[in-house]
């Protein structure tokens, strides 16, 4: 190839700017979190089909750096004007194409741009319980306001999925709504499920506990017999966190007393609004108001490193997804179905797309009673267990596997014009 064609080469590279609220830390390593694994797999994507990417995200101090040979801005901006912000600034730095990675960051009068978006889910699809109501960030005043909100955010969504030349669905919630809410903009939503990449080996041998220290709470309560409920969630109101120690206290209930599960939590709070403190605080209130015998098994272990996490599925006898909303594709119900554990989840939003009903695990009420006794059916039900997690394996090996996700998340940066120029004339 000639310099000229090499020239003419780079001119039509697409240049994909990424629109994210969080993708490296301060120390250049990208957050463990489920969303941010998705955005830098579809990043390489990108750069697989030729495109030139930057990555815009927000941060506590301006900077701009390359690691491993991606460029990755951070602007101090506020939440609220992530989109506007960093998409303005990408369009000016030359960005022909925008992807947020947060669909409901999407604003307007971006022009002269192609613009894309993942959609994670509903999040807006939070109901009021006032047995709850301490998790709230406006406690009984959420009674009142959660239905204005919910309307305002639907209308957000639906606004958003029309300045989108496409947008990628993790699940199927986002389909249905636009279905019935604004049909004419149904062929813009495209559904690609999420993946598992977890590498699950054999079972390893006692010793685990020593290369693994984090994990020695859980191969104690397995060599003394107990049964292992992993809750592989970070601590929120939303992935669970209000109704945990209810779920313990009515499972220890629920069970004769010669069969003890004891409850691990792999997560850490989560900083949604400042409400890290908030959710470690009412955790612990609650867990100071269980009873002694209900009390002894809910174990914190805080975050677990994810090289952990393949043992952790493993010596596990249950994987628990209490979620009470906010729900898109479970990577960690993925994780879990892969490894071939039975998984006890409620049916909120992507989960009803991952698991079927006593068939590859139990879907169950967003309620702890319901998750209580569906944990309990499986802890006296060792038959079960194992018809569950074959078949959840079955599943997720076949139809949640990265090089699935890879083709059908190619094809849609493929339609969003991600690729060279040259290659489509070839």
């Amino acid at each position: 190839m000639s310099v000229s064609s090499r020239r003419n080469a780079r001119a039509l590279r697409p240049h994909v700017g990424f629109v994210t609220e969080s993708f490296l830390d301060p120390s250049g390593t990208v957050f463990e979190g489920g969303a941010e694994r998705h955005l830098l797999h579809l990043i390489n994507v990108a750069t697989g089909l030729g495109a030139t990417v930057t990555v815009y995200q927000r941060g506590l101090q301006p900077d701009r750096r390359a690691v491993d040979g991606l460029d990755v801005v951070t602007e101090r901006v506020p939440v609220s004007q992530v989109g506007r912000a960093l998409g303005t600034k990408a369009r000016a730095e030359g960005c022909t194409h925008l992807h947020f990675q947060y669909l409901e960051r999407v604003p307007r009068g971006l022009d002269k741009v192609s613009i894309t978006a993942t959609a994670h889910a509903v999040y807006w699809d939070v109901p009021y319980d006032d047995r709850y109501r301490k998790w709230y960030p406006g406690r009984r005043l959420s009674a009142a306001a959660l239905p204005l909100w919910r309307y305002r955010q639907l209308s957000r969504y639906l606004l958003a999925v029309g300045r989108c030349q496409r947008v990628l669905a993790t699940d199927t919630s986002l389909l249905r709504l636009v279905q019935s809410h604004r049909p004419a903009l149904r062929d813009r939503v495209e559904v690609v499920k999420n993946f598992t990449d977890l590498p699950i080996g054999d079972p390893a041998s006692r010793g685990v506990a020593e290369a693994e220290p984090a994990l020695a709470p859980l191969v104690l309560q397995r060599d003394q017999g107990h049964l292992v409920v992993l809750v592989p969630r970070n601590l929120s109101f939303v992935r669970g966190g209000a109704w945990l120690c209810e779920i313990v206290e009515r499972t220890a209930q629920l069970l004769p007393r010669e069969i003890a599960c004891h409850f691990f939590l792999t997560g850490v709070p989560v900083d949604v609004y400042g409400n890290a403190s908030k959710y470690r605080r009412l955790l612990e209130r609650d867990m100071c108001r269980m009873s002694s015998q209900a009390r002894a098994r809910l174990h914190v272990l805080g975050g677990l490193p994810r090289t952990a996490m393949p043992r952790a599925y493993q010596l596990s006898t249950v994987v628990l997804i209490p979620t009470f909303a906010h729900e898109g594709t479970s990577l960690a119900a993925l994780e879990a179905m892969g490894a071939g554990v039975a998984v006890v989840a409620t049916n909120i939003g992507g989960l009803n797309d991952v698991i079927e009903d006593d068939v590859t695990g139990l879907l169950v009420a967003p309620s702890p009673e319901a998750v209580a006794r569906g944990i309990a059916t499986l802890a006296q039900n060792p038959a079960q267990r194992a018809r569950l997690g074959q078949a959840a394996r079955q599943l997720v090996s076949v139809a949640f596997t990265y090089e699935k996700w890879a083709a059908r998340a190619e094809a849609f940066a493929r339609r969003a014009g991600w690729t060279a120029r040259e290659e489509d004339q070839a």
